[in-house]
């Protein structure tokens, strides 16, 4: 049964709990499959927003990963970006680049279907990592970064991540004093696509 099918469930935590203690007992600590339901149970607790625990089980799932994958396998990097948004969602701001960073690099070496979209998706949250650590000229860099390049996406994902990314461009300038260019990606956001690219105007002389 898939994770999405028992997070239906009310009684979802027992279910996932009585897995793993199974799988531990059949399969070891360190098996994939263990691991996966390690993983299930860190995004089980990040929904419930249950954000120690959650912590707790994605930290534990990517330490088995790196031991038994290796660092350059996806589910490695899977479980970076899944420890990274705990740090993200509690205001770890901080601490949640590195690994967003290494998830990013990471997946870029991932040739897969979904590649191109999780590397964005990470780039975008490095993006607002920076924005919100007052790191400015990063921060824009990124969130263009991510404009450029779902240009190549599928229309249904582009509706995702440009809508997010111009939402973020537009908040970043407003709170750096460039009221020109936070107008222009505040048109840009209610057309929502195409997203047209103009050039911002230079920051204000700091007073």
């Amino acid at each position: 049964m898939t994770y999405r099918a028992v997070a239906r469930y009310p009684d979802a935590e027992r279910i996932f709990l009585e897995v793993l203690a199974a799988k531990r007992e059949t399969l070891g600590e360190k098996d994939r499959s263990t691991l996966t339901t390690i993983n299930n149970l860190g995004n089980y607790y990040l929904t419930r927003k249950d954000f120690a625990r959650a912590e707790e089980f994605f930290r534990t799932a990517l330490d088995g990963r790196r031991e038994v994958l290796g660092e350059e396998d996806e589910h490695t990097q899977i479980s970076y970006s899944n420890v990274a948004a705990v740090l993200f969602q509690t205001k770890r701001y901080a601490d949640a680049l590195p690994l967003y960073q290494r998830a990013a690099d990471g997946f870029t070496k991932v040739h897969t279907r979904d590649a191109p979209t999780t590397t964005l998706r990470v780039v975008r949250n490095q993006g607002i990592c920076h924005a919100r650590l007052g790191q400015r000229e990063e921060a824009e860099t990124l969130l263009l970064e991510v404009i450029d390049r779902s240009e190549k996406l599928q229309p249904g994902e582009k509706k995702v991540l440009l809508p997010d990314a111009a939402a973020e461009l537009v908040r970043l300038y407003e709170d750096w004093g460039r009221p020109a260019a936070a107008a222009v990606w505040r048109v840009q956001l209610k057309e929502h696509l195409p997203v047209v690219r103009e050039p911002a105007p230079p920051p204000r002389p700091a007073r």
